[in-house]
């Protein structure tokens, strides 16, 4: 039977150095870019439904609201 060998009594080793941070190429930047501006156009076209359905519930509002008052007979 072995048993391991003791370690030394003292501060702990130091980690590994980090490597250094590289620049992203063009290409990383391009795809950044445009999944950027794919994610902004479908919030523009989620804005833009979002108004479409508030500015028809309103007018629909209106609607109901108009024939209540209307003096039917």
């Amino acid at each position: 039977m072995r048993l391991a060998p003791l370690q030394k009594i003292g501060r702990p080793p130091a980690p590994p150095a980090p490597a250094p941070a590289r620049r992203p190429t063009v290409a990383e930047l391009e795809e950044r870019r445009l999944l950027a501006l794919r994610w902004l156009s479908l919030a523009a076209v989620v804005a833009v439904l979002a108004a479409t359905w508030t500015l028809a519930c309103a007018v629909g509002d209106a609607m109901a609201a108009a024939a209540q008052s209307f003096p039917w007979r």
